[in-house]
């Protein structure tokens, strides 16, 4: 992050005296009824910010003086006034990063700057402050604060305070609880440099451009008050220190003609063939099979244990400890598999009991040695699609399950996270079992797949909407219409309304929990948190703590913007009625409405925004947190739903997030509850066909959640924050724009790149990203006992390049899929042999990795057009990460090149022996040391200096079995022999090291014999090169271009 070039602004100078005036219409505390003037014509304006009310602007922060060179400058208090004994600050150049200081500061300054920064952003008096204070129990510090206070402590110490742009920030943040834990941070940052990581890395299974444990906190959620009124789980706040109010709710002043494009995405499946390699992890100690309800336990150990991998089966959920927390795995447990999503549902609270289960499962995993190196993989049934067709039905409320393994893979980055949608659809136990093992032992790091009963394997992904084709009818919402919205008075949800009030003049019934109390006296000089913090502390002197401060200004800051809500909803027309209540309590809403419905008629709208937030990593993470986020949501959701069941709702709007899609690190509970409300939408869809539905996952939101130091963040990931005013306008064109018929319900929504947006929120492709893991044992790779030139098992090259492909497969899977079209490999390198001593024993591990790539983009090397990300670099590499072979995925196919265009060499002596008298010929020459089941060439018809042709069989032929091969390694291995029969001839024994190109021009196996030809390039006396085919009858199965063998001093022809 960019630091400033001047120290940090001063404490805010006396704030305006004006202060927002309470509509006198407004009722309290029951509901707050506004009539709406004389209704007038409808119009379609174009989109602006929603107006305030009149209240004051944020005071004016005077500006910093810049320290001239060699100067320093102590840090402003709360007051504006200096800190004595406070550390240097040493200004920052302008675009740069921040400056390290040159003199260490002691314990005592960083106590004192500590304490007079969080002065400054809460609005605590420092007098109120102590060292051993708890971050977020006694002080409300939460983790978007958190990125503030870190933000401006870096701007005064450098290097020595946490870079909240750092990969595992989250990680850090969540770990830091006391104002003294983060004085100890910066002593021992500071003591004890950290150096940069290198080497291999551990995989990356969070996904297309995730990084482990992003501090990049989810915004798009409503930051209504705590529904449960609890101050654990308080409404989000922005660096600005302002709870959502006012400010937040006009919106960004940014006019239309300088709103960024605007992502609008669909997310979608689509076929993809398992990679053929093991995520990491698997079979290395045994696993933790949790049966669910499903009957699936048992069947699934058994079929695992068939492959050599250990697993145990238990039911029910983790045992509770005596804080209530579950218990830990087994001690020696390499993982966890949940199964409780393929169980049946009799119901939506089973559905969701489930999905609590899954979370506590996962929360004693994190606890646990397993999250180093283990695995961690949900199963759940809604339909191998994620729910997206809407067949499911009341499945659909187990939906978050995936969103829990896409959270859980950002917060562990040494765990293989997976999560399987698996179409259960009547099959018996035992062949689910073997979908489901298949998967696991060939799906290598895919983060999420589906696996349809037919034995179609899905890949999620998401794709540019497209605009609805001509003849689509927008929905007309009559003026007067009764429209629902919960957590609609405050935050973007108020935003939108309000927008939607412009629009449409409909009436306006908004459901939150914020108490509309007379604001006490004295206090309308304070617009933000910070201010009335400290002028509460003022009036109420020492006694107050830091909670009860924090938790009265939160409530007066509330109230006010419900208040200002209102207003703008009678300035654009429409008649509203706030009603304080719990959308978890049906009975409570049941009887608001029915005043609704009384006076106002029946419903025939619902916007449910209703959320809150509590971020807190898995291992963190409590059932109360859990269930305030969860229940917010989903719980709110099945309330409305079953409240206006008799209604003749027309408009269905849940506002999701993208975290449901992507997963969020720190926000399981978050992801889990808006998964869910994007597969509740498919159903309901699906169930009223007539009812327009839309569930829009959006991206984050500008305004006082995102301020300049939280934007910088996102920007340096490539997203960028919504405009408020346009994404209030961007919902309303959702639901009033043209549908047809068959419109899927979900949509992601989000500001600038749609390739940012679709990624989740992209930071730099790792250096290494490993793409899942090889275990090779005679049992699993009997053959490669016939592939020992000296007594001892080596990797021939024909498999190395099959594995290399099963990378570019995984890699593909996160692009365009398309398998069907084969591959090409340039520059395939043998950087050291891979010999397997250890084959008949412990077996050996080996890894696919990638590196240099962007899953998005894979374009020319850089440099050929203008600056496109270089083709992904494919290595195999040891379990001590040393790469052994490499190769670079090209972005191209290979075109079809016909039989004929593979002449018989020229000069070929004819052969011809019988076939089995020729095989016995060529394998006990000096050239060839392959024992029968490498036996691969069946007859040769001749060699000369410029080339070699014969004929070969394959994997099926040879009995080598599994089915995953990319393929037909055998065939290839079998050309490969012929290459080294005619290196022999002309050069002595000779062994390949590199392939120029690599074309696979028809994935999958041969059937029967093929012929295979060598054409030579270039000998002399070291190294010889040439071509390599296998060819069907008609063309190209695989083509090796460019051969390059080196003579071996020991191998010369014998007489």
């Amino acid at each position: 992050m960019t630091a400033p070039a001047t120290a940090p602004a001063t404490a805010p100078a006396t704030a305006p005296a004006t202060a927002p005036v309470a509509d006198p219409t407004v009722a309290r505390p029951s509901s707050a009824a506004v009539a709406a003037p004389p209704a007038p014509a409808p119009a379609a304006p174009a989109p602006t910010a929603p107006p305030s009310a009149a209240v004051p602007s944020a005071a004016v922060l005077p500006a910093a003086a810049v320290a001239p060179d060699g100067a320093i400058s102590a840090p402003a208090t709360a007051t504006g006034q200096a800190v004595a004994g406070s550390p240097a600050v040493v200004p920052a150049p302008a675009g740069g990063e921040a400056v390290g200081v040159p003199a260490l500061p002691s314990v005592e300054e960083l106590e004192a700057l500590l304490l007079d920064v969080v002065a400054e952003r809460t609005g605590y008096p420092v007098s109120a402050l102590a060292m051993d204070m708890e971050l977020e129990g006694d002080l409300g510090i939460d983790s978007l604060k958190k990125v503030e206070i870190l933000s401006a402590l870096r701007q005064h110490v450098g290097e020595i305070a946490v870079d909240v742009s750092e990969s595992d920030a989250l990680a850090r943040l969540t770990a830091l609880r006391t104002l003294g834990e983060v004085v100890d941070l910066m002593r021992n940052r500071a003591d004890a440099p950290e150096p940069a990581v290198t080497g291999p890395s551990g995989p990356d299974p969070t996904g297309p451009g995730t990084a482990a444990a992003e501090v990049i906190p989810d915004l798009a959620d409503s930051p209504t008050a705590d529904p449960s009124g609890a101050a654990a789980a308080a409404p989000a706040q922005g660096p600005a220190g302002a709870a959502a109010d006012a400010p937040f709710l006009a919106g960004s002043q940014v006019g239309a003609a300088d709103w960024p494009p605007l992502a609008r995405l669909v997310p979608r499946v689509r076929p993809v063939a398992a990679p053929g390699l093991t995520p990491l992890g698997l079979g290395a100690r045994p696993l933790t099979i949790v049966d669910g309800g499903s009957g699936l336990g048992s069947a699934l150990a058994h079929e695992l244990d068939r492959h050599g991998i250990r697993a145990a089966v238990t039911d029910g959920p983790p045992g509770a400890g005596t804080d209530g927390t579950p218990g830990g795995l087994p001690a020696d447990a390499g993982g966890l598999i949940l199964l409780g999503g393929l169980a049946s549902v009799d119901s939506v609270e089973q559905a969701l009991d489930r999905q609590k289960d899954a979370f506590r499962w996962a929360r004693a995993m994190a606890a646990s040695p397993a999250v180093h190196g283990g695995l961690f993989v949900t199963v759940q049934d809604t339909g191998a699609d994620l729910g997206l067709d809407g067949r499911q039905g009341e499945r659909a409320w187990l939906g978050g399950l995936a969103a829990l393994a896409s959270t859980a893979g950002a917060e562990w980055p040494d765990a293989a996270v997976r999560a399987i949608d698996c179409e259960r659809a009547g099959r018996d136990p035992v062949r689910l079992a073997a979908a489901i093992a298949h998967e696991l032992r060939q799906g290598g790091m895919t983060p999420v797949v589906g696996l349809r009963a037919d034995g179609t394997r899905l890949v999620p992904g998401v794709a540019p909407a497209l605009p609805e084709p001509a003849g689509a009818h927008p929905l007309r919402l009559a003026p007067g219409a009764v429209v629902v919205a919960t957590g609609g008075a405050r935050g973007v949800t108020a935003a939108s309304v309000i927008e939607l009030a412009r629009s449409c003049q409909p009436r306006l019934v908004l459901l939150g929990r914020t108490p509309l109390l007379d604001e006490p006296d004295g206090l309308a000089a304070a617009t933000d948190e910070p201010a009335l913090v400290r002028l509460l502390a003022e009036r109420d002197g020492p006694a107050a703590g830091p909670a009860r401060l924090r938790a009265q200004a939160r409530e007066i800051l509330a109230a006010r913007e419900v208040h200002v809500t209102l207003a703008a909803l009678r300035r654009a027309g429409s008649q509203a009625r706030y009603l304080p209540v719990d959308v978890r309590d049906p009975d409570a809403v049941a009887r608001a409405l029915d005043e609704v419905r009384a006076d106002w008629g029946p419903v025939s709208g619902l916007i449910h925004g209703a959320g809150t937030l509590a971020d807190k990593l898995l291992v963190d993470k409590t059932d109360d947190a859990f269930d305030r986020v969860f229940d917010t949501k989903v719980r709110g959701l099945r309330t409305m739903l079953d409240v206006l069941a008799d209604d003749p709702v027309e408009l269905l709007c849940l506002f999701s997030s993208v975290a449901g899609w992507f997963g969020n690190a720190g926000q399981a509970d978050y992801a889990m509850a808006n998964a869910t409300l994007d597969q509740v939408a498919a159903a309901w869809q699906a169930a009223h066909p007539d009812c327009l539905v839309r569930s829009i996952a959006w991206g984050p939101w500008a305004g006082g959640m995102v301020g300049p130091l939280l934007a910088d963040v996102f920007a340096s990931r490539g997203v960028q924050a919504l405009p408020v005013a346009q994404g209030a306008a961007a919902f309303v064109d959702e639901i009033t724009g043209p549908r047809s018929a068959g419109t899927r319900p979900r949509i992601l929504l989000g500001a600038g790149d749609p390739e940012a947006l679709g990624a989740g929120g992209p930071d730099a492709p790792p250096a290494r990203r490993v793409l899942g893991q090889l275990s090779v044992h005679e049992r699993t790779h009997p053959w490669l006992i016939d592939h020992s030139p000296a007594d001892i098992a080596v990797l021939p090259l024909a498999m190395a390049l099959d594995w290399l492909a099963r990378g570019a497969r995984a890699l593909r899977g996160d692009g365009d899929g398309d398998d069907e079209g084969g591959m090409v490999l340039r520059d395939l390198r043998v950087l050291r042999k891979i010999a397997f001593p250890r084959l008949a024993d412990t077996g050996h591990e080996l890894f696919v990795s990638v590196a240099e790539s962007d899953p998005r983009r894979c374009g020319d090397p850089a440099g050929v057009d203008g600056g496109a990300a270089p083709w992904p670099l494919l290595r195999i590499d040891d379990a001590e990460g040393m790469p052994h072979y490499q190769a670079r995925l090209d972005s191209a196919r290979p075109q079809p090149v016909p039989a004929s265009a593979w002449p018989t060499p020229d000069g070929l002596a004819e052969k011809a022996a019988e076939v089995s008298k020729c095989r016995d010929l060529i394998y006990r020459s000096d050239a060839l040391f392959h024992g029968p089941r490498f036996q691969a060439i069946q007859w040769l018809k001749g060699m000369s200096e410029h080339g070699a042709e014969g004929s070969v069989v394959g994997v099926t032929d040879l009995a080598w079995g599994l089915d995953d091969w990319y393929f037909d390694v055998a065939g290839l291995d079998g050309g490969m022999q012929l290459a080294g029969l005619w290196a022999w001839r002309v050069l002595g024994g000779a062994l390949p090291v590199a392939v120029r190109e690599c074309r696979i021009h028809r994935p999958g196996l041969m059937t029967g014999e093929a012929r295979s030809v060598v054409t030579a390039r270039e000998i002399d006396n070291i190294h010889a090169l040439c071509d390599v085919v296998v060819l069907d009858d008609d063309a190209a199965r695989i083509e090796l271009i460019g051969v390059e063998l080196v003579r071996r001093p020991d191998w010369m022809p014998s007489s």
